[in-house]
């Protein structure tokens, strides 16, 4: 008789839901930025003992030639400094310019949630230096520097082994503006950019607070942090306090144990302590904001960046820019005098960029000029991987655009109007190197006016008097253009002035500058036949003037006088022909004030008088390359300094420097030479093998003479000296292919409950969250971080089952692709309701539900914040039913197939400024269509009939905002809604939390319709899973988050539960319904089938009721307080929520953000 048994699937599948695990789909939806790239990079490498130089064109391959020699000059150097060592061998990943550089993968993650969670995660630690070009060598060298120094700092807080790292990224909680303001000491040192601008933020007047400071401006404060520990204690008991700090894991403890005070009145020392140093700076030092300013750019938002201010030669219209979270504006502002009353006019000509809160700004774009006359303003800016030229015409009243090819220039530094209007020189970076360049605008022709492998940057266009031609920057080691280094040679050291005959075209050029020890820039006209610069020889940007004489053979000679000696630097310096005066834009608590001087010329002209200037009291340069400083600054050490000789200062410098056993790239310029007319070699003396050296005795004339008054004169000869040919590494190495090699990027063991990548479950009308499992992952990647490999295995501690994936990860293109296989499998007991010869029988079966998805994806970015990706995969669901007796045996397997597609826009512009705090917007609009191939089984739960092939559609949206309140609480808000539809539907059931712990199922009332899977709509805290159901679904989560001790204390808090411990206070409100718009009948009542036992599924004799819903209404709404914190990587939230019905509940959870 057993052929004769009935059984009820509809029944079983009933039965199979009570028990049955799955992945739920929860309020997690994935965003992230994008790497837009342009252009293909074919990898080439040269391999030195200890590093390994990537680059991938020709200008990279002249620019691996300094690379090389700049590191092995610093590495040892470095090492000796912060006490480390680095890995066996680096990296180093040299891009040619910066829009190439913001091509790279290296450093993107990947948008799942393996890859984002960071919980019991141990981070490889890295051996990867990326740096670009920016048109300077000597910034290229501070890139290697400070990416070295980091590497040493990881590897000294971090550790080596995989023991070291995991115990330190348990217990380590470092404060950003501690570490970053370590490296940015270590590398600049205390130079004068930087005490200008930290001078500005200490000498406003207002009480400060350092850890305000330090929110702000993270980089800044710790760089001034470490420069007060140095100066205080001095370096030998600073120089093991990070290691200190690693050992007893507390800043606060290392810290009293350095100075004996705890750390709030370190602070408060601190500020004081530059407080003193500033006024004692004034006493010595000109006021130069005694004046009445013309105009004051006030800034009171620190975020916003205000830079490149250029005064027009008319002399009322200033011209600068605005920068904010990567947009900028080009705002002109008039000034003018009309009876008696100054009156001010705003307008902004040029805006652009993307709403991006994680973009820094960019180190050119946008670039001003203006012309000669004033009339005309230039704007070369960037858009979309093109170069524009806007020239706004005030005459005219409109603006012109110009395109500059991208072939014919890498990027734009800096540029200048010529004195025709339509004729513009730039600097500009091309082949891996920067050279000057006429532009005609209207044709677009280009003439190249220096081509060789020095920097030349800022030209300026001098006209009147007897000169005419461009004044520019430079670090070629003669007055000539169009030479080469030779082959051992660093291109690099401090810039000087010089000066091109654009109506003669020389080859030799006019020196402007002495090589002095501070930096030069922004050479201009000085009255109709003298020049100025700004320099920092003291410590502050003050001004020179050139001036000139007559050598012994009639040609002129540059001189320079020091004319200011004011207490805040100038950041820009216009001359105005007008009024022949000098425009400075100054930088002070208030703001960027600019104030108009008259020019006064040196005799016989005028009665220009040189002033004795006094170094800045707290000034140094990188401590790696430079003295240090007295340990404790006063009165009267400021007083011995003034009185020191120069000499003495060189001296002291090149002694620090033998000690540190480094050779700055400047130094080693000085020890080269050559004659452009002859071979500069009279005689040798080589010595064969490794390290051998030559040095050559050239013979030329004289290049520098003492003038009257003891200035420094500058000829276009050179001195006699020796050459002396280092051993070059370079020129030992070799260029190979590169081929794909992979290392271990992280790997993770972790408690879980996250979905993977399945976003839905099947319908049976009741769901289950996932239960914490073992998570075991790694991923592995190459070099470039084009390709990675993540695979991972999760083996459920609630059930007899486990899952494991592998995905592939390709970024080496524009559009990135993947693949994804995971699969899932459970071990589980059904109930199932037979007739038999003896009656109706109860029968408990085992199962073996398995989940099959095999999903490729494609994103497509449109820019940095915004892309489009496309998801496509085949789903199976099978239930197997172990034969363990005759039901089982006759019973067949139950397999579905689903194609699966998802479209998806994501625009994601936040940043995190810490764990479950951000700042910005990110939006998700989605739509599915999902086809099922083949259903084995065509009963759906409640008895319904479901087609066995059929498409359904599904789509929604999921918006979040977040607004900064103050200091590090924010505002958050999120909306969200999905609508399905079709053959079948996807029911969505709301209520609770994602990623629960203690998650609760109510009963309320399934409609009636054909669905084919279930999900899970979160957040609705007070109120349990399936609260509300349909398939259409709308919520709104609002939130604020209050860090509590950033916010309420002033201490620095390093224990990570503390740091992280975060005070929430919510509401969210939210509803489903069947439809799209939502039906009176079914939000008062639902109707549910249920099946009697003594018949079939579609019998007559089955019973439907209608359930009235619960509440006052459909829509739910919950409000209450919550708690976050982070533990051993685990981010934990705890809620406690009240809902319409005055009933409390309480929802404990894991993950971030709603």
């Amino acid at each position: 008789m057993r052929n004769k048994i009935y059984v009820f699937s509809g029944c079983m599948l009933l039965s199979m839901s009570a028990t049955l695990y799955t992945h739920a789909q929860t309020s997690t939806e994935l965003f992230g930025q994008n790497r837009v790239q342009s252009k293909t990079f074919n990898w080439k490498y040269y391999e030195a003992k200890r590093f390994k130089i990537y680059h991938y064109d020709k200008a990279g391959t002249d620019l691996s030639r300094y690379v090389a020699e700049q590191m092995e000059q610093d590495l040892t150097a470095i090492e000796n400094q912060m006490g480390g060592i680095f890995p066996n061998q680096l990296d180093i990943m040299l891009y040619n310019c910066f829009d190439d550089f913001q091509q790279t993968n290296i450093g993107l993650t990947s948008n799942n949630n393996i890859h984002n969670n960071t919980a019991g995660r141990v981070n490889i630690v890295g051996n990867k230096l990326v740096v670009y070009f920016t048109g300077n060598h000597s910034d290229l060298k501070r890139q290697l520097r400070s990416a070295l120094s980091s590497i040493i700092l990881e590897k000294t807080v971090f550790g080596d082994n995989i023991v070291e790292s995991l115990k330190n990224a348990l217990v380590l909680n470092l404060p950003k503006w501690f570490t970053e303001g370590y490296l940015e000491y270590v590398v600049d040192g205390w130079d004068s950019r930087t005490d200008n601008e930290w001078k500005a933020l200490i000498n406003t007047g207002k009480p400060l607070k350092f850890e305000e400071l330090a929110r702000k401006y993270p980089q800044l404060s710790g760089k001034a942090f470490w420069k007060y520990l140095i100066e205080r204690y001095g370096e030998k008991e600073v120089k093991d306090f990070i290691f200190l700090t690693q050992n007893d894991t507390k800043i606060n403890k290392a810290i009293r144990s350095l100075t004996d005070k705890k750390i709030v009145p370190n602070f408060d020392s601190l500020i004081v302590f530059y407080q003193n140093a500033y006024n004692t700076d004034l006493q010595n030092q000109t006021d130069i904001t005694a004046e009445t300013p013309l105009l004051n750019i006030e800034n009171k938002d620190y975020q916003r960046r205000i830079y490149n201010v250029k005064v027009s030669p008319r002399g009322y219209d200033v011209a600068y820019v605005a920068w904010k979270n990567g947009m900028f504006d080009v705002i002109l502002e008039t000034s003018k005098q009309i009876e008696g009353i100054r009156k001010k006019h705003i307008a902004k000509i040029v805006s652009g960029g993307l709403i991006n809160h994680n973009e820094s700004d960019d180190p050119n774009y946008p670039i001003l000029a203006w012309s000669n006359t004033g009339y005309k303003l230039g704007i070369i800016y960037k858009k979309y991987g093109t170069i524009y030229l806007k020239v706004y015409d005030a005459v005219k009243a409109k603006i012109e655009m110009y395109i500059i090819s991208n072939k014919k220039f890498d990027r734009v530094l800096s540029f200048t109007f010529m004195e025709d209007d339509d004729m513009i020189v730039m600097s500009a970076i091309k082949g891996g190197q920067s050279d000057l360049y006429e532009y005609r605008l209207k044709r677009g022709r280009i003439n190249q006016i220096t081509n060789d492998a020095y920097d030349d940057l800022e030209p300026n266009y001098v006209s009147g008097g007897s000169r005419k031609g461009i004044a520019f920057l430079s670090n070629r080691p003669e007055p000539y253009i169009n030479i080469q280094p030779l082959p051992n040679e660093l291109p690099t050291g401090r810039s000087k002035g010089y000066f091109y005959n654009s109506t003669t075209q020389n080859y030799e050029l006019l020196p402007l500058t002495p090589n002095e020890k501070g930096d030069v820039t922004q050479i201009i006209p000085y009255g109709p036949d003298n020049f100025a610069y700004l320099t920092n020889n003291n410590g502050v940007y003050n001004r020179n003037v050139v001036a000139f004489s007559r050598d012994n053979k009639n040609k002129d000679v540059a001189y320079s006088i020091p004319v200011t000696d004011g207490n805040y630097g100038i950041l820009y310096q216009q001359y105005n022909p007008a009024s022949k005066s000098i425009a400075d834009a100054i930088k002070t608590p208030d703001g960027i004030k600019v104030y108009f001087r008259k020019v006064n010329l040196p005799e016989p002209f005028g009665d220009l008088k040189a002033v004795n200037r006094i170094p800045a009291s707290l000034v140094e340069e990188a401590f790696l390359s430079n003295t240090k400083k007295n340990v404790i600054i006063n009165d009267q050490n400021i007083k011995e300094r003034s009185k020191a000789s120069s000499s003495s200062t060189d001296k002291n410098n090149n002694n620090a420097k033998d000690q540190l056993d480094i050779k700055e790239g400047d130094a080693m310029q000085s020890k080269f030479s050559r004659n452009r007319k002859r071979k500069a070699a009279d005689n040798t003396n080589t010595e064969d093998g490794a390290g051998e050296k030559v040095v050559v005795r050239a013979e030329s004339d004289g290049f520098a003479q003492k003038l009257s008054g003891g200035s420094t004169a500058v000829t276009d000869s050179t001195q006699k000296k020796h050459i002396v040919y280092v051993d070059s590494t370079y020129i030992r190495l070799r260029s190979k292919e590169y081929k794909p090699s992979y290392k271990t990027d992280f790997y993770s063991l972790r408690l879980d409950n996250n979905i993977l990548f399945t976003r839905y479950q099947n319908f049976t009308g009741t769901i289950s969250t996932p239960s914490l499992g073992g998570m075991l992952s790694a991923s592995v990647y190459d070099k470039m971080e084009n390709y990675r490999f993540t695979g991972g295995l999760r083996i459920p501690f609630a059930t007899n089952g486990s899952a494991y994936f592998v995905q592939f990860d390709n970024f080496k293109r524009k559009v990135d692709w993947g693949l994804t296989y995971f699969r899932e499998t459970q071990n589980q007991d059904v109930q199932l309701i037979a007739n038999t010869p003896a009656g109706r029988e109860l029968f408990i079966l085992p199962i073996k539900p398995v989940v099959n998805i095999l999903q490729g994806y494609a994103n497509y970015p449109l820019d940095k914040t915004k892309s489009i990706r496309l998801n496509v995969g085949l789903r199976q669901d099978r239930t197997i039913l172990r034969a363990v007796n005759p039901v089982s045996a006759i019973v067949k397997d139950e397999d579905k197939y689903y194609i699966t597609s998802r479209l998806e826009y994501v625009h994601d512009d936040t940043r995190a400024i810490a764990p479950n705090i951000l700042d910005g917007l990110r939006l998700k609009l989605f739509g599915e269509y999902l086809y099922k191939l083949h259903d084995d089984n065509v009963y759906a739960n409640g008895g319904q009939t479901r087609p066995k092939t059929g498409g359904f559609y599904n789509f929604g949206f999921d918006i979040r905002y977040y607004e900064p309140i103050y200091k590090n609480m924010i505002f958050a808000i999120r909306t969200a809604g999905a609508h399905s539809g079709g053959n079948e539907k996807i029911l969505y059931m709301l209520g609770g939390v994602d990623n629960s712990l203690n998650a609760k199922l109510d009963d309320y009332p399934i409609p009636s319709s054909k669905f084919a899977f279930q999900s899970l709509a979160t957040n609705l805290r007070g109120y349990n899973q399936n609260a509300r159901n349909g398939n259409t679904y709308f919520l709104v989560n609002a939130e604020l988050r209050m860090p509590v001790f950033e916010t309420l204390f002033r201490k620095p808090v390093q224990s990570s539960i503390l740091k992280n411990l975060q005070a929430i206070a919510f509401v969210d409100a939210g509803s489903a319904w069947q439809y799209l718009i939502p039906s009176k009948e079914d939000q008062r009542s639902r109707s549910a089938t249920f099946i009697s036992p003594t018949n079939s599924i579609n019998s007559p004799g089955n019973v439907t009721l209608t359930v009235n819903n619960a509440g006052v209404n459909s829509v739910g709404l919950g409000y209450g307080l919550g708690l976050r914190t982070m533990l051993y990587g685990y981010f934990i939230r705890a809620d406690a929520a009240m809902n319409l019905n005055n009933k409390i509940m309480y929802h404990i959870s894991l993950g971030f953000d709603f």
